[in-house]
C-alpha cells in the first residue's frame, strides 16, 4: 500500500468511525484491498485505485453494507456472494450452525437430512452441507430474488467440492407432503423483527437488506409460529 494510499485509510478511519460504523480501521483497511483488487495496474493506477477508494468509503459512512460493497461475505469456512435482494449474513447465526453439527454428531447421525426453512442467500444450508460430511440439506425460500443468490451459492459451493442442495422456490407451508418425517433436523432463521421495532434496526439492515427477510409482522411472530408448524411435521 503506499504512502498517499496509507493517509486516505487514516482519515477514511475517523470518517467512518464518525459515521457510527464500528470496526472503522478494519474495515477500512478492507475497502482499500477491495479498490486494489478492483483496479489493474498500469501507469495511472493509483490515481484510479484513489478514487474508487474515496467511492467506497462514501458508500459506508452512508452505512451501506460493508458486505454489499465488496459483493461477498465469509461466514465459516464458506465465501458467500451477495447483493441487491438478499439478507447479508450476520455473525449471530454462527452459533445457530454450531447447534446443528453438535446436534448431528451427537446423535451419530450418519448422512443427516436436513431442511432449512427461510434459506434466503443459502448460508445456513451451505455451511450444513460443507461441515457435515454425507448430509442430503435442502433449503427453502419464498423470494425468487433471494433464491437466484441461493442458487449462485450452491453452484459454488458445489464446484469446490461441497454436495449439491436440493432448493425449493416455494412458501414453506406449501412443501409437499411427500417430505413430511423425513427430515433428521429442520433450521430456520426466519424474520423476527416486529413491526413497531424497525426503527430501531442498523441501518445496515433496516435500510439495505428486503423487508420481508427482516419484519415477521406484529409482534415479529408470524414466520416463528409458521416454521414451528412446518417443523413438526417435517422432521422424523
Amino acid at each position: 500500500m503506499t504512502v498517499a494510499l496509507e493517509e486516505l485509510v487514516r482519515q477514511a478511519v475517523v470518517r467512518l468511525d464518525e459515521a457510527g460504523v464500528a470496526n472503522a480501521e478494519a474495515e477500512a483497511r478492507s475497502i482499500a484491498d477491495a479498490a486494489m483488487a478492483a483496479v489493474p495496474s498500469f501507469e495511472d493506477g493509483e490515481t484510479v485505485i484513489t478514487a474508487q477508494f474515496v467511492e467506497l468509503v462514501r458508500r459506508r459512512s452512508a452505512r451501506v453494507p460493508l458486505e454489499r460493497i465488496l459483493g461477498s461475505v465469509r461466514f465459516r469456512g464458506i465465501e458467500l456472494v451477495v447483493g441487491e435482494g438478499v439478507f447479508v449474513p450476520q455473525p449471530e447465526t454462527e452459533p445457530v450452525v454450531e447447534w446443528c453439527v453438535q446436534a448431528m454428531r451427537r446423535e451419530h447421525v450418519a448422512s443427516p437430512r436436513v431442511i432449512d426453512l427461510c434459506t434466503g442467500s443459502g448460508v445456513i444450508a451451505l455451511t450444513l452441507a460443507h461441515e457435515l460430511a454425507d448430509a442430503d440439506v435442502h433449503a427453502v425460500e419464498l423470494d425468487p430474488q433471494a433464491m437466484a443468490w441461493a442458487q449462485k451459492n450452491a453452484d459454488r459451493c458445489a464446484a469446490a467440492g461441497d454436495r449439491p442442495l436440493v432448493l425449493h422456490l416455494t412458501d414453506i407451508d406449501r412443501l409437499p407432503p411427500e417430505l413430511d418425517g423425513t427430515f433428521d433436523l429442520v433450521v430456520s432463521n426466519p424474520p423476527y423483527v416486529a413491526e413497531h421495532e424497525i426503527a430501531g434496526v442498523h441501518p445496515e439492515v433496516r435500510d439495505h437488506d428486503p423487508r420481508l427477510a427482516i419484519v415477521g409482522g406484529a409482534d415479529g411472530l408470524d414466520l416463528v409460529r409458521t416454521v414451528e408448524r412446518v417443523s413438526s411435521r417435517l422432521v422424523k
